[in-house]
This record gives C-alpha cells, structure tokens and sequence, in this order.
C-alpha cells in the first residue's frame, strides 16, 4: 500500500484497523460482507408477504358443499348485488390503516437485507404478515358496515345467535384471516 492512500469501508464490517507509523499511511482490512449482503437482498426480492385466507385456513366447520372461507371473505369484500349482499370492504382498507407500521417494517427488512442480516429481515417480514392481518381484523370486527337486514337477523336467531354486527357470526372467517410468506422464484437480482 502506498503513503497516503486510504481505503474505507462501512465501519461494522472493520476487522482490524491499524495506522502506519510513517505518518500517513493507513491501513484497513475488512471483512467482505457483498456476498453475504448480495445472498439477503436476493432472499428479500424473492420473499412475498400474503395476507388474506391462506388455503390451509380455507375451509369452515359446516356442512359439505358449503362456500369457503376464502369465497366468502372475497364475496363480503367485494359485495355480491345478484345475491343481495352489500359490499363490507375490510381488507384493502384494514391494511390502509395500519401503513405506516408496515412501511417502518418493510424499510427495517430491507436495511437488514442490505446488511446481510437474514434472519432480522426475516423477523421483520413476519411483523409485516402480523400487523397487516391484524388491521383486517380488526377492520372487520369494527366497520362501519352496512347493517344486517331482519332477515339475516331473524336467521341468527332461529340458529341461536344474537349478535347483530355484520361479518360476524361464527367468528371463522376472523380467524382464517391470516399471513404467509412465501418464496417467489420470479424475482432475480
């Protein structure tokens, strides 16, 4: 290395520092982190967070033959005029209110992704997965909606039920609310 040249690198990455006692000579040796980062900000473009009825939570305790839960979430989301159900739209706009914590959380996976860090990313990909099903959750649960009709009512009473809020009666659709990561082969850095 010649006098006064100087070569830098990101300061957690030091492996040993050491200064020439020529003056101004220094010299660094670092740790080579590229490959480490390169494998995370790949394993990050390849991740997909999903909210909404994964498969595995599809299914309800009913009779055979009846819809799913993952039909059904789409059917009250999106309303069906032909079968005289309104629209109760709970996922795009549960995840809307909480955005700001899934973008501090989004922008945390890809500073560790950028580190290196894999399993941090990956802890914070799960934390996107949780607080995105849990604003549909709970915009579920709070609405506004538009209220039952009193023949949806009166059904509810004939089996038993009292509640009157919409979108919930058996509680299954709530808890088929739910995240996955999943790998997506189509992305390449």
């Amino acid at each position: 290395m010649a006098d006064g040249v100087v070569h830098l690198c990101f300061p957690d990455s030091l492996d040993k520092f050491m200064i020439s006692k020529k003056g101004v000579s220094v010299k660094i040796i670092a740790k080579d982190r590229v490959p480490a980062m390169n494998k995370a900000v790949a394993e990050l473009l390849s991740r997909q967070v999903l909210v909404g009825v994964p498969s595995e939570k599809a299914g309800r305790k009913q009779k055979k033959g009846k819809i799913n839960n993952a039909a059904l979430a789409y059917i009250h989301n999106m309303g069906s005029p032909s079968q005289n159900i309104p629209q109760r739209e709970f996922m795009q706009s549960g995840v809307a209110q909480v955005r700001d914590r899934v973008e501090q959380h989004m922008g945390n996976a890809g500073r560790y992704g950028m580190q290196g860090n894999v399993a941090a990313m990956e802890r914070e990909l799960h934390a996107v997965g949780a607080i995105a099903r849990d604003g549909m959750r709970r915009k579920l649960h709070e609405g506004p909606f538009e209220p039952l009709k009193p023949g949806t009512l009166a059904a509810r009473r004939r089996r038993g039920r009292t509640g009157e809020r919409p979108l919930e009666d058996t509680g299954q659709l709530r808890n088929a609310l739910d995240y996955v990561l999943e790998n997506s082969k189509r992305r390449k850095v």
